[in-house]
């Protein structure tokens, strides 16, 4: 049921007990902007193109506060990679100086190494032999 109140405002109930008042939009507009006319079509249009402003540019902040924030991450990222980089390579560089260095020492104490296992496996071999030869003259004379 719908009753009028005055002559901008409406009340009718929404269910049993619940009674909902309702005022006209231009009462609304002319409540809150007392210095406009209430009447004006051109202020609902300025209003909405207001709004739509306001709209349109909070949107070109968040997209900024965005673009800001991912170019920040890109510039860190890259310092990061540069300052990495840069100790990596000196790193790289110290490894293989001394690996240059250590290398024909090693070769040397390796070629070293294998010749006097060469020598030892020849002199085993050779008692080896010496001792079976023992053997055999011992038994063709027993």
């Amino acid at each position: 049921m719908l009753r009028r109140k005055s002559s901008d405002s409406y009340t009718f109930a929404t269910s049993p007990g619940i009674l909902v008042t309702t005022t006209m939009s231009w009462v609304q507009a002319a409540v809150s902007q007392p210095s406009e006319d209430v009447f004006d079509e051109d202020a609902d249009e300025l209003h909405l193109v207001q709004k739509e402003w306001k709209s349109t540019m909070e949107k070109r902040v968040k997209e900024g506060y965005r673009d800001g924030v991912e170019a920040g991450k890109e510039l860190s990222l890259q310092q990061g990679f540069n300052r990495g980089y840069k100790q990596g390579a000196e790193m790289m560089m110290t490894c293989g100086q001394l690996k240059g260095t250590l290398s024909p020492t090693l070769e040397s104490y390796w070629i070293l190494f294998r010749t006097w296992t060469l020598v030892i496996q020849f002199q085993w071999r050779m008692n080896l032999m010496e001792l079976k030869l023992e053997d055999t003259v011992k038994m063709s004379l027993s």
